[in-house]
């Protein structure tokens, strides 16, 4: 016991001679603390660059022929449950395309004028216009089938519809048996017809995509019929497998009701509008504001706006609405960057 008590009076001793020491050299203190100054961080970003990966041209090729009213019918009794998709999602920048399958006619929609995001007054509006060009089809179209020719051929007599990177949907609607490539030659084999399209997409980011609501024998709820044939092993088979769609049955009476998943499925392509923050930020620092003014964070049910993501260091936008008006707006990102030093402030 009074051997450690000897030696604790012998290290305070030595301790007290180095505090002695230093301030025989003038100094009153062992250790001085001078963090660097607090750096922040001050950007703004266009909005046109949250958006240039929510870019979606969607063309739908639609069999006109003499056996695809009940079809159409169907197309445009439920085309409110596929626009919806496109509408609540506020931050995607679609536009949509008709044509039939009749060489001799010009397109229906979306080609001399374009119909997509911002071009209607409202949702009705929306839907009325494109429900109404679904009938305007009618069904005394060519009976022969060629809808991956008609796919390319739209794309190519109004290259204006397909926009720089942006992602280009194919939706075929048809009751008959694919015969492009008998028609037109091995240039539309499935493998090199996907290959020229992607040629034709402005841009080496956007997606290619095929969908099919397709009336074919060995689909669900479909009757056999000798010009219809079979989905599997065909070309629309292939097109769609290949770029990572999916077929729905065109066949029974409630069928329309699916489009609803494509639509879904197509909106899921499309990413969240984002900024990449260069720094690390001190999380409760961070402002995002437009136009001077200071946008909510938080929940989106709850009015916010935007909302942080730690792992990817990401500002992430719920909705672009009230603030993409100007193609040239910009919106600015301040915070506090975090360098790991504690100031006391904390």
């Amino acid at each position: 016991m009074f051997k450690k008590l000897s030696n604790k009076l012998v290290l305070a001793s030595l301790f007290a001679g180095i505090l002695f020491s230093c301030g025989d050299k003038g100094t009153d203190y062992v250790y001085y603390r001078n963090p660097p100054e607090l750096r922040t961080s001050e950007k703004s970003y266009p909005i046109k660059n949250l958006l240039r990966d929510a870019k979606v041209d969607i063309l739908w090729v639609v069999d006109n022929s003499g056996s695809m009213s009940s079809i159409q019918r169907n197309i445009a009794q439920n085309s409110s449950l596929f626009m919806t998709e496109f509408l609540s999602a506020n931050f995607l920048n679609w536009k949509i395309g008709v044509v039939s399958t009749d060489r001799d006619e010009d397109p229906y929609l979306g080609f001399i004028n374009s119909f997509g995001r911002g071009t209607e007054r409202d949702v009705g509006s929306y839907v009325t216009k494109f429900s109404k060009t679904i009938t305007d089809l009618g069904t005394s179209g060519n009976s022969s089938e060629y809808v991956l020719y008609y796919a390319e051929r739209a794309i190519v007599n109004y290259p204006i519809f397909v926009r720089p990177n942006g992602h280009l949907i194919i939706i075929m609607v048809t009751d008959e048996e694919e015969q492009t490539e008998e028609k037109y030659g091995s240039q539309y084999e499935p493998d090199t017809f996907i290959n020229t399209l992607k040629g034709l997409m402005k841009g080496r980011e956007g997606l290619l995509r095929f969908y099919g609501a397709l009336s074919l024998n060995d689909l669900k709820d479909c009757r056999d019929s000798y010009s219809a044939g079979d989905y599997k092993g065909s070309p629309y088979e292939s097109v769609i497998t290949t770029t990572g769609g999916f077929h729905i049955s065109a066949c029974g009476q409630n069928w329309g009701k699916q489009l609803a998943n494509i639509g879904k499925d197509i909106v899921t392509l499309v990413k969240t509008p984002k900024v990449l923050l260069e720094d690390k930020p001190k999380i409760h620092t961070i402002k995002v504001l437009f136009d001077g003014k200071e946008l909510a964070t938080g929940r989106e049910e709850d009015g916010g706006k935007w909302y942080y993501d730690d792992y990817f260091n990401t500002i992430n936008f719920y909705s672009v609405d009230d603030i993409s008006g100007d193609p040239d707006a910009k919106v600015t990102i301040t915070f506090d960057i975090d360098d790991g030093i504690y100031r006391g402030e904390e």
